[in-house]
């Protein structure tokens, strides 16, 4: 299989969209993950998410154009609907612990209650559990291999200071995206290839309404994050005047 990444303008077609929703405690590396994997860039004064951050990645296997969205949604109760929504839409969903911190490891099992919950086409999703920072002699590694032995997810490891490490692994996950949706269009194809026409028009009509209700919960939550943003420069701009009195 010949894989090769490639520089594409907007313009440019693609023959696949993938979206990757990555997920996890804070100050995991989810946000790194993206960095390296995208930039080839490790930056050890990466900033915190605070909302979603989004990146993208172009992906060429066999001829064929790949692109691949990457979504790191901020952990904070504000933006759980968003978080929802993302699960619907995802292609693949990552899961990522520290395997230096225990506690990040402790909340992987109600991080994968949301994902049994919010993940609708199961089958269709790759799940990967990835434990980052293995490089930095972790004190629980063996202990999450034992734990992870009855899930049914693929556990890995990796260290993002090793871009050639990202890579792979990431490659990994595209190539079963590659094969879930391949599966998934055949499994459509029978299913409308047996539907009347009064069918498809209900199942096109559910469908849209689906999305409009979900661009609808985006515009609620972007309106929020405004509001806080302009609340915020005005509180910044009144410390700035009285700064400049003083």
């Amino acid at each position: 299989m010949n894989i090769k990444t490639t520089n594409m303008n907007k313009n440019h077609n693609y023959d696949e969209k993938f979206k990757c929703l990555i997920i996890g405690d804070s100050c995991v590396g989810k946000s790194q993950f993206i960095n390296v994997l995208t930039k080839n860039i490790f930056n050890e004064n990466i900033k915190k998410t605070i909302g979603v951050d989004f990146a993208h990645k172009n992906i060429e296997i066999d001829g064929k154009m790949y692109k691949n969205g990457f979504w790191d949604v901020s952990w904070n109760p504000k933006f759980k609907t968003m978080l929802e929504i993302y699960y619907h839409s995802a292609d693949s969903v990552i899961l990522m612990y520290d395997v230096t911190n225990i506690d990040t490891f402790n909340n992987v099992i109600n991080w994968l209650k949301e994902i049994n919950e919010h993940v609708v086409n199961k089958d269709h999703v790759t799940v990967y559990i990835i434990g980052n920072k293995c490089d930095i002699n972790p004190q629980i590694l063996n202990k999450t291999k034992e734990l992870l032995q009855n899930i049914s997810y693929k556990h890995l490891l990796m260290t993002n200071t090793n871009s050639s490490n990202v890579n792979k692994i990431f490659s990994n996950i595209l190539k079963n995206m590659i094969i879930n949706k391949e599966k998934q269009k055949e499994i459509e194809n029978q299913i409308y290839n047996n539907m009347s026409y009064v069918d498809i028009i209900n199942k096109g009509t559910e469908t849209i309404n689906k999305q409009s209700k979900e661009i609808t919960e985006l515009v609620r939550v972007a309106n929020e994050l405004y509001f806080a943003l302009k609340i915020a420069l005005a509180i910044i701009a009144i410390i700035l005047y009285y700064r400049s009195m003083n």
